[in-house]
């Protein structure tokens, strides 16, 4: 599924670049509305599974502690910590990469190709990984993608050489698309029975909402002090995120079924 949403991110983001240069940022309401209406007609199609009736007040007070039983879960607590110091060590990327590029004297098609490439990579990650059975390692993946943005953080703070740039953004498989999927197949395998859905519902509201919530109030700041030096913070993040994920494994097995 991540796949598909990679695949449609680079086809929108492709197309629109022309549009937006020649008429402003004026069609990006009107895009994403647009967008929003088909994924509910969309959906239209899709079946629920059969599901027994509740009554509404024992279902929210079986939600909250379904809730509660997975914070208490330890390992789950160390997975969405450290997915959320590896997912996001990418926002001073997503934001100030583009304006960093450009200040450096990158032209925008040189910025859009580098884009462009680790999306790409991306996708070829998600591809592959499930046709290799060595590569459904969810903690090697969480290393992986640790070292991997430990070492990309460092590089981009370091130079906007357009060469290195190209060798360096095939990085964006691992530093994201191998940190999804090992966060993705540890859920699973920490979550407790009949929670597994849950828990990435809070993957989703805490590393991944509240989490990138901070960081995005924070790069702000870290750019506007440091430039493109901020880089450094993000390694930061992803030599942490490293440190936890080494962790992970003893943990696995004391998961509550």
């Amino acid at each position: 599924m991540r796949l598909w949403g990679s695949a449609s991110f680079l086809v929108l983001a492709l197309a629109m670049g022309p549009v937006l240069e020649a008429t402003g940022p004026g069609p990006i309401v009107f895009v994403a509305a647009g967008l929003i209406i088909l994924g509910a007609i969309a959906s239209r199609g899709l079946i629920d599974p059969p599901m027994e009736p509740r009554q509404s007040l024992r279902g929210l007070r079986d939600i909250l502690m379904g809730f509660a039983v997975l914070l208490r879960t330890r390992s789950l607590r160390r997975l969405y910590l450290t997915a959320a110091l590896l997912q996001n060590s990418h926002i001073f990327y997503y934001a100030f990469s583009s304006l960093h590029w450009q200040k450096m004297g990158l032209s925008k098609d040189q910025i859009g190709l580098l884009w462009a490439e680790g999306v790409i990579f991306e996708i070829i990650l998600f591809a592959v990984v499930p046709r290799f059975g060595v590569l459904r390692r969810p903690v090697a993946l969480l290393v992986v993608a640790g070292l991997a943005g430990a070492f990309r953080w460092c590089v981009l703070g370091t130079t906007s050489d357009f060469t290195v740039l190209v060798f360096v953004q095939i990085l964006h498989a691992l530093t994201f698309g191998a940190a999804h999927l090992g966060a993705m197949q540890l859920l699973s395998e920490c979550s407790p029975q009949g929670l597994s859905a849950r828990a990435q519902g809070l993957y989703a509201a805490l590393p991944m909402g509240i989490g990138s919530g901070l960081a995005y109030m924070l790069v702000g700041p870290l750019y506007g002090s440091f430039g493109g030096a901020g880089f450094y913070a993000m390694a930061g993040l992803s030599a942490a995120g490293l440190l936890l994920a080494f962790g992970l494994r003893g943990r696995l097995d004391q998961a509550p079924q």
